[in-house]
């Protein structure tokens, strides 16, 4: 078993090398950290253009208050971690530390979701 260990870990830790090798030659890091700055921003502008369309009506504007005044609940694994407030932030960002997870073969993570999540299934089935 120590053997099977042994050679996991440097099957892993060659890999990373490779990748950093490759990083360092085209970025990928560096791009995806930009697309994801990117996105965030354009969800930004999207959610102030729907909230300015929104409150040029009645309803509209009883709906952004609500939507001001509602609270999220951060949950991880289906335990409350705590409440997000309204105008507050939730940063994510990656670990320095990084797991590797193992799926038995043939494992399909999309057909797992559709399980659990009736994907595909029509109203009358569930």
């Amino acid at each position: 078993m120590s053997d099977y260990k042994s050679r996991f870990e440097k099957l892993r830790q060659d890999a990373k090398e490779k990748f950093d090798e490759i990083d360092k030659q085209i970025g990928i890091k560096d791009k995806i950290g930009e697309g994801a700055r990117v996105v965030g921003e354009t969800a930004q502008k999207g959610a102030q253009r729907i909230k300015t369309e929104a409150e040029r009506s009645e309803v509209g504007k009883q709906a952004v208050r609500a939507a001001e005044e509602t609270r999220a609940e951060l949950t991880c694994d289906g335990r409350i971690l705590g409440c997000i407030e309204a105008g507050e932030r939730l940063q994510v960002k990656a670990a320095k530390e990084s797991i590797t997870l193992l799926h038995p073969p043939g494992h399909d993570y999309y057909k797992l979701l559709r399980s659990k999540l009736h994907w595909g299934r029509g109203s009358v089935e569930r």
